[in-house]
């Protein structure tokens, strides 16, 4: 059974999410808090395997709090939604379905390493919204983005990306250490390499020349993947102008990757994707709801549960 601690700071919301977690036989909901002060008191004395936090109502500086003491605890992290209402039973019903394939949902645990490499660009940042925030904190991936975007830009996104998602996302910084189950979205106006050394991944900026016109390139950061050994490899070309990531789909298609394409009907622009797929080295041509799950099928959880 899943024991779970939900925090959250109306009374509305407490006594909504109660009611779906209890509803709930494969889930133990082990209390209800306000604030960090109150959850370390009952991670003081219970055991407890899962956070569930509403973030629409949780300062982004206790936000951060709260991922550093999931990290602390090995605890798994959740992103609730609180557009709920009282007297809502359809949504309560929905929202009881969404805990249940979220927390709950049976997930492959994979014992290879794992990288995830995104390409995207116009109509991307909805597009990633639609993706990063589905993953789970168990993910056994590491996920590389490349999203055309100014450098003034790059920053803000993934902060807000990192709010309502239960993955740590982040603006990739030069020399850093690469961790399983983080997102790294490139910085604007600077290509993104990944380098081993001593079996550990890291992160290279570099100012090189614009490629195909832009800056980050895709194509670069999925060469350079490609170049890493001894990982699983995925890569995934989302909506965008132009055919940023069609060379770099093809790069990693030669060491054995599992390569996705968006489809036509949700993207909004079907440049990049179509451009990828021309390519013959895509394997999946897939809607944007779809494929937040092909990914959790590819990779695996490292912990058996999509929680």
């Amino acid at each position: 059974m899943l024991k779970v601690v939900i925090i959250d700071n109306t009374l509305r919301n407490k006594a909504l999410y109660e009611k779906i977690f209890n509803l709930d036989r494969d889930v133990e909901l082990v209390d209800v808090v306000d604030n960090f002060n109150d959850l370390k008191v009952v991670l003081s004395t219970k055991k407890v395997e899962l956070l569930a936090i509403n973030s629409n109502l949780i300062p982004n500086d206790e936000m951060i709090r709260f991922k550093e003491i999931s990290k602390e605890f090995s605890l798994n992290l959740m992103i609730l939604n609180s557009r709920i209402t009282f007297n809502e039973e359809e949504k309560v019903k929905e929202q009881l379905q969404k805990v249940k394939e979220y927390f709950y949902g049976e997930c492959s645990i994979i014992n290879e390493d794992n990288i995830v490499a995104i390409a995207s660009s116009t109509g991307g940042p909805k597009a990633l919204q639609e993706i990063i925030p589905k993953l789970p904190s168990s993910l056994n991936a590491i996920v590389l983005i490349v999203q055309h975007m100014p450098a003034s830009f790059t920053a803000g996104f993934a902060e807000r990306l990192n709010s309502i998602s239960a993955i740590s996302v982040k603006e990739a910084v030069n020399g850093e250490k690469l961790i399983n189950g983080t997102a790294y979205i490139a910085p604007g106006d600077y290509h993104m390499l990944i380098k081993e050394k001593n079996g550990d991944l890291f992160v290279e900026l570099t100012k090189g020349e614009k490629y195909k016109g832009v800056r980050p390139a895709a194509d670069i950061l999925m060469e350079s993947v490609s170049g890493i050994n001894k990982y699983k490899k995925m890569g995934i070309v989302l909506t965008g102008m132009g055919s940023d990531g069609a060379v770099g789909i093809e790069s990693l298609k030669k060491t054995g990757a599992h390569n996705i394409a968006q489809d036509e009907k949700t993207s909004t622009i079907f440049g990049m994707p179509k451009a990828a797929i021309d390519t013959g080295c895509i394997d999946e041509v897939l809607p944007l709801e779809n494929i937040w799950r092909n990914i959790i099928l590819k990779v695996g959880c490292k912990n058996g549960y999509r929680y």
